[in-house]
């Protein structure tokens, strides 16, 4: 299995949730950034960023792990390329698929989370009523953990304010299944 790391990007999203995995995994995996079309997106804070890859043209075979900030995620969520690619690496043996924040919300809508133990924002005080309404639904095959970071047979999800803990989540999840 390819030990590559799949960064996915989308606007809005929030590169400051992940920073800390992406430091504490390039020393010893490859990383890859994509993002819808391969387009250059802005990020939360309007950061312009470049994905190398096209979610389009991703083998999820060639990957190991995904990795998903938390942001805006409105319009990944209905993106089926985005889906696609989390589900196949995820379906992979050994892989390890993180999102933080609104991430793990992005992994419900590919249905990662069903069955399976996961903490997300999506909750009060953390989400408004409409918040809750409109993204709920995507959480709700998860059993909610309220935890920093949840970890269930290579899902890695964490709340926000976990960036190194979801990121040390990472690194141990992967090195078990070495």
């Amino acid at each position: 299995m390819s030990d590559r790391v799949l960064v996915v990007l989308f606007p809005g999203c929030l590169m400051l949730e992940i920073q800390d995995a992406l430091a504490a995994l390039r020393a010893e995996y490859p990383l890859d950034v994509a993002t819808a079309g391969g387009r250059v997106v802005k990020s939360g804070d309007g950061v312009q960023l470049t994905g190398a890859l096209a979610l389009e043209v991703v083998d999820p075979a060639a990957y190991r792990c995904a990795i998903v900030p938390g942001g805006d995620l409105f319009a990944p969520l209905h993106d089926g390329e985005t889906l696609r690619v989390l589900t196949g690496i995820a379906a992979r043996p050994g892989a390890v698929v993180g999102g933080i924040c609104n991430g793990a919300v992005l992994l419900g809508a590919a249905g990662l989370l069903n069955g399976r133990r996961a903490t997300h924002p999506i909750r009060p005080p953390h989400a408004s009523p409409e918040q809750i309404e409109t993204l709920g639904p995507f959480v709700e095959g998860a059993t909610f953990v309220d935890s920093a970071v949840v970890v269930d047979d290579g899902i890695v999800t964490a709340r926000p304010t976990a960036t190194a803990e979801f990121a040390r989540a990472l690194v141990l999840a992967l090195e078990a299944e070495d």
